[in-house]
């Protein structure tokens, strides 16, 4: 599956858009290793590419391990999607205590 995702970030039709983590969560303590694999990887491979994650953990709650993984994240959208705090007319989050953070300067 990795070697798929770095063929297809290759597309011409993607020019400076490039990954998207989200589902389940990327942070999760059990898809570190993978993680961490993959966005060393795709910012080796194309590193004008950028990289988007979506986590229910704040930033402020990143163990070392995490945060060596967005290290290679150029925007992180963070916090648990809360119900009570619904707001569809946010871009790119689903609720309020979500927040946007740009990691990079790209």
């Amino acid at each position: 599956m990795e070697d798929r995702i770095i063929k297809d970030l290759g597309d011409a039709r993607i020019k400076r858009d490039g990954l998207s983590l989200s589902g389940g969560d990327p942070l999760y303590p059990g898809n570190l290793t993978g993680i961490l694999k993959l966005v060393k990887r795709v910012k080796g491979t194309y590193p004008e590419k950028n990289v988007w994650l979506w986590t229910g953990y704040t930033i402020e709650e990143l163990s070392t391990a995490q945060k060596e993984i967005i290290q290679y994240v150029d925007v992180m959208i963070d916090g648990r999607f809360e119900l009570d705090e619904r707001d569809l007319s946010l871009p790119w989050r689903g609720s309020s205590n979500q927040r946007i953070i740009k990691l990079t300067n790209g």
